[in-house]
């Protein structure tokens, strides 16, 4: 009995200390003495999981709270964590089914390692977002990409986005320009605007060059994080159409030399090649009915005479397993310019679409066509409607 008297006095003596050496009193009950950040926005999504990030200006526990009171928290390795960047997997879900969720938070003073003190438990409003089903007879996107910073085009770009038609958003690369990021400088600027369309709609990434740029680019992947499959290339499917995300890296070739060689880029390029390859052979790929690939860099040859530009080699190189594995289209961006390439005209047998970077596509796949329209920030169109039939094409990937 001393012996347990001895201990307990031992750790209210370390509680005393701790607090005298930091100054931190116990965050108080009943007081939010906190605020949310940037967020919540949505990632990963799948036809059993999805990611919910958000950050706070405290340190906090945080959890993902469902309609049916489930509660997943923030956890590694047995434990709850507590930080001011929040990531929750909500996973055992439903395919083609809608959840209502809330992001809980409290405050915590982790002074004392054995006794963190916990302020009051807050909830927020309720957000809403809907798990992919490939049984769904059509797909509906928007796009966005080279944003570069400018929050109010950001803005204005998804302003005129219903998110009743729409089944997720995708940030097709460079919403940051090249810099040494920090990840609240990356909060900032690739996901400060999304509001409610983060909340209410799953966020799909693929990374532009500017990403790949600074000292900071290994943090991207705490923004978009992927909880099974390399952070950049993946793929997923939605409705009728499959899609296979790629990551060409750096688009330049004075850039590529100088952050990591060209040879670096190169064998980057020849990894995906090869999981592209098997990945493309699976049957959820394979028979889908429609197929498209995602990547911030279009599959073109412009013609420049550098020994190596990621465009012309992927054109070169990568292009032809697309087209035997049965591509419909290719949606790229990095130009800021708007172009349509037809079948036929860069080596492709499908067509290859680039998005400018004042603009937003949207996008609609149904009943063996996609139809893709390109509006301005006012919610103009720019470029009307274009219909590009979708045709069974032989897949001959061995």
């Amino acid at each position: 009995m001393k012996a347990l008297l001895s201990i307990f006095r031992c750790a209210v003596l370390a509680v005393a200390v701790s607090l005298v050496l930091t100054g931190s009193r116990p965050p108080q009950a009943g007081t939010q003495d906190f605020h949310v950040e940037y967020g919540p926005w949505v990632t990963d999504m799948s036809e059993q999981a999805f990611t919910v990030l958000w950050s706070t200006d405290e340190v906090c526990q945080g959890w993902v709270q469902l309609d049916n009171g489930r509660r997943i928290y923030e956890d590694y390795a047995g434990r709850k964590l507590f930080g001011t960047l929040h990531t929750v997997r909500v996973e055992g879900l439903s395919r083609g089914t809608e959840y209502g969720y809330r992001i809980g938070n409290r405050v915590v003073d982790p002074a004392n390692p054995r006794r963190p003190a916990y302020g009051q438990e807050v909830l927020s409003e309720r957000y809403a977002v809907t798990t992919f089903d490939p049984n769904r007879k059509k797909c509906r996107f928007s796009v966005m990409n080279d944003v570069h910073m400018r929050l109010d085009h950001y803005a204005a770009l998804l302003d005129d986005i219903r998110i009743s038609d729409n089944d997720f958003l995708l940030l097709n690369g460079d919403i940051i320009s090249a810099g040494n990021w920090t990840v609240d400088s990356l909060l900032k600027y690739e996901v400060g605007p999304l509001g409610p369309w983060g909340a209410n709609l799953p966020v799909v990434f693929s990374r532009g060059n500017h990403e790949g740029r600074g000292s900071g680019v290994a943090l991207v992947e705490k923004v978009f994080p992927k909880a099974a499959s390399a952070p950049y290339y993946y793929t997923f499917r939605e409705g009728p159409a499959a899609f296979i995300v790629l990551d060409a890296g750096e688009t330049g070739v004075k850039n590529a030399l100088a952050l990591t060689g060209d040879r670096i880029y190169e064998a980057y390029l020849r990894e995906q090649m090869e999981w592209a390859k098997a990945v493309m052979k699976e049957p959820f790929f394979r028979n889908a009915p429609v197929k498209i690939c995602i990547l911030h860099a279009p599959m073109i040859d412009p013609g420049l005479p550098d020994d190596f530009v990621p465009h012309t080699w992927m054109n070169h190189h990568f292009l032809p397993l697309l087209n035997k594995a049965g591509v419909d289209l290719m949606i790229g961006a990095d130009l800021h310019e708007y172009q349509y390439h037809p079948a036929g005209t860069m080596n492709n047998d499908f067509p290859i679409l680039v998005n400018d970077d004042q603009s937003r596509l949207e996008v609609r796949v149904r009943s063996g066509h996609i139809y893709v329209t390109v509006y301005d920030e006012a919610g103009n169109v720019t470029v009307p409607t274009r219909d590009i039939p979708v045709t069974r094409k032989k897949h001959t990937i061995r």
